[in-house]
């Protein structure tokens, strides 16, 4: 609960900032949404090609989808 606080907080007062989509991932990835968790992970390396930790994230994510 808190997790899914601090990210909807971190999206409203900064939509381009990577750690908000990091953050957001995180959370979806908490409730095992790891589609969305991906697509945010995705948008964090939008912003920031160079966020090395969101980039294990993504690649956590990937493994996570596969059956």
């Amino acid at each position: 609960m808190r997790l899914s606080y601090l990210a909807q907080e971190l999206i409203s007062k900064d939509r381009l900032a990577p750690q908000s989509w990091c953050a957001m991932g995180n959370c979806s990835s908490m409730q095992k949404d790891h589609e969305t968790a991906l697509k945010n992970f995705q948008r964090a390396v939008q912003l920031n090609t160079r966020f090395a930790y969101v980039h294990t994230l993504c690649g956590h994510e990937s493994l996570k989808s596969i059956p």
